[in-house]
């Protein structure tokens, strides 16, 4: 590809597409059955047999039959891969018998590496690396990379871009002009930021919702998207919130041995 043009290469790739935000764990059992269900429905959907019988193993041999029948190398996306995890918080044995599964399981992607083109996996919290993934060595957490601070939110650029007609509607609407209605907008739905560089980000969801209600300032997110898990580790330790306004944490702070 020319560095200078947009003439990029596309090619398919098979795809597994695990979303562990479908049930809630309240054993191992069903950890297990949840994965099963997701690794026979892309079996089946590319005419594959699952094979063997442990489920570390079968993930593998998805992984390579997909490789092998579309002759292009696998793309592997798991979307809350501490979800099971979370669901045991406050039963430790429970805790350790999921995340011993998880790890199992996981650390089928390093010894599939040469028949994998992509993988990417998001989570809800800050589970350090040891705890599962001790195996997975060779992952790159993006949470504070600067280099993709905008990946996760929409900067107020992009915002004015994509959304003109949405806003010059709305401020017309409510007889508002274009920087208080900007204004507000930033006030209530900007303000993420996930590295040292200046850059905040708008909540997307938030934002879309608000556009879809025709400008009603609704906190969207945080009464669809809280963890559950967040409001009660914070009833049961007591917290006080209102400490927790403008507190500075190192990066450090982030990093968890659960």
């Amino acid at each position: 590809m020319a560095i200078d043009t947009l003439e990029w290469e596309w090619k398919k790739h098979p795809v597994i597409l695990l979303s562990l935000n479908t049930a809630f764990f309240s054993s191992v059992n069903v950890l297990i059955n949840t994965l099963y269900d997701h690794l026979l429905n892309i079996a089946l959907y590319n005419n594959l047999d699952l094979r063997v019988e442990e489920m570390g193993a079968k993930f593998r041999h998805l992984i390579i039959d997909l490789n092998n029948k579309y002759k292009e190398r696998v793309v592997v996306l798991i979307d809350e891969y501490d979800k099971p995890l979370l669901d045991a918080i406050g039963n430790p044995d429970l805790h350790i018998q999921i995340r011993n599964e998880l790890k199992g399981f996981y650390g089928i992607l390093k010894s599939s590496d040469e028949y994998l083109r992509f993988v990417f996996l998001t989570v809800v919290t800050k589970f350090a690396h040891v705890s599962i993934f001790s195996d997975l060595n060779h992952i790159s957490d993006l949470s504070l990379d600067k280099k993709y601070t905008g990946i996760c939110g929409l900067t107020q650029e992009e915002v004015e871009h994509h959304f003109e007609p949405e806003i010059t509607n709305i401020s017309n609407t409510y007889s508002k002009s274009r920087d208080v209605y900007l204004q507000e907008l930033k006030d209530y739905y900007n303000g993420y930021r996930f590295s040292e560089k200046q850059i905040t980000l708008y909540n997307p969801f938030g934002l879309l919702k608000h556009f879809d209600s025709m400008g009603n300032f609704i906190p969207y997110w945080y009464t669809s998207g809280t963890p559950t898990f967040l409001i009660e580790l914070i009833k049961k330790q007591s917290i006080d919130i209102l400490n927790l306004v403008k507190r500075v944490l190192m990066k450090d702070n982030f990093k968890s041995l659960i």
